[in-house]
């Protein structure tokens, strides 16, 4: 709706929202919990002194435990070992979580796209565009 005249990424947001959310939250239970918000590798650190892991600049809220995850590999990422331990305790709920960080990176990218412009319509469209098709896919099924 902020830019209308992007007729491509209303089409396929118009999509995203009528047919893949719905498919993707499907058979799933959303306990919210409350996130960061905006944990990617420039907003964590160790501290020098303690050596404890340090993390700043939220944006808070409550939601799906999955949404965190999802801009933590947008600008670098943990390592294996991390997320093998983040899943020890909070094991990946399927079907689609794979999906769902997609979906939850895009709203990341939508946000960098009107925020800090055009340089990030690319992936927003190249997500759209998968998810779009996963969707149409499981619908001949």
């Amino acid at each position: 709706r902020n830019n209308p005249s992007d007729s491509e990424l209303v089409r396929l947001g118009n999509i995203v929202v009528d047919r893949v959310v719905p498919m993707l939250m499907k058979d799933i239970i959303i306990k919210p919990a409350f996130v960061h918000g905006d944990l990617w590798s420039g907003n964590w650190s160790v501290n020098a002194d303690t050596g404890e892991p340090v993390i700043y600049d939220p944006s808070p809220c409550y939601g799906h435990s999955e949404f965190e995850l999802s801009i933590m590999t947008m600008f670098g990422s943990p390592s294996k070992d991390f997320f093998k331990e983040y899943y020890n305790h909070h094991p990946p709920q399927e079907p689609y979580f794979k999906e769902r960080q997609e979906l939850y990176k895009l709203y990341h990218y939508l946000n960098h796209y009107f925020i800090f412009g055009s340089g990030y319509r690319g992936s927003c469209i190249s997500i759209m565009r998968r998810l779009c098709a996963l969707a149409e896919n499981e619908e001949k099924i």
